[in-house]
C-alpha cells in the first residue's frame, strides 16, 4: 500500500488564538529549526486575514513583505489559512485577489480555505482564482459534528468538483 500522507503543521496559526497571533522572533526561529529537523514538509504559517486592529500580530495577515523577511529553508512549503466568510461579499473578493499575487510571486504555495456548510456557495469563485494564479488549494469543511451525513457527502461531492487539491474534516 502507498503512502500519500503528508505533515502539514500548523501550531503558529492555530496558537494564535491565545496570543492574538504575536509570536517574538525567536520563538520563529527556533520552531523553525524543529520543522526543519523533523522534515516537516508543510507548515501553515498563519492567516491571512483582513484584520487591521494592530494589537494582532502579524501571523494574522501574513503579508508577502511580511513573509519575505523570514528565511525558511528550501524544504519548508508555506500555508496560510483564509476563511470563506472574509470574502462572500464582492468588495472582500476584489481584495482576494489583491492579497494573493500569482503563487510565482509568493512564498506561500498552499491556501487552506475554512469554509462551513452554509458558505458553499462562495468556495467555487474563491477556488477558481485562487487555482488560476497556480497555488494548491485545500478546503476544510468546519463544524461538521453538527450536520448529517449527506451533508458532509453533499458538500465534498460539489467540492470535489471544483478540483482541489485537498479536502478534509475538521471541528
Amino acid at each position: 500500500m502507498q503512502n500519500n500522507s503528508r505533515t502539514l503543521d500548523c501550531t503558529i496559526r492555530d496558537g494564535g488564538y491565545y496570543n492574538k497571533w504575536n509570536f517574538s522572533k525567536s520563538f520563529l526561529n527556533d520552531y523553525l529549526k524543529l520543522i526543519d529537523i523533523l522534515n516537516i514538509e508543510w507548515v501553515e504559517i498563519g492567516f491571512r486575514k483582513l484584520v487591521l486592529d494592530k494589537s494582532y500580530g502579524n501571523f494574522i495577515r501574513c503579508e508577502e513583505n511580511f513573509l519575505n523577511k523570514i528565511k525558511f529553508t528550501k524544504k519548508i512549503k508555506l500555508a496560510v489559512m483564509i476563511d470563506c466568510a472574509d470574502f462572500k461579499s464582492n468588495n472582500n473578493f476584489k481584495l482576494l485577489n489583491k492579497i494573493f499575487p500569482k503563487k510565482n510571486k509568493s512564498k506561500v504555495s498552499m491556501i487552506r480555505i475554512a469554509s462551513s456548510y452554509e458558505d458553499l456557495i462562495y468556495l467555487k469563485k474563491i477556488v477558481l482564482l485562487l487555482k488560476k494564479k497556480n497555488y494548491v488549494v485545500s478546503v476544510n469543511l468546519m463544524k461538521f459534528t453538527l450536520l448529517k451525513e449527506t451533508q458532509i457527502l453533499n458538500f465534498f461531492l460539489k467540492v470535489e468538483k471544483l478540483n482541489c487539491d485537498f479536502f478534509y474534516l475538521a471541528d
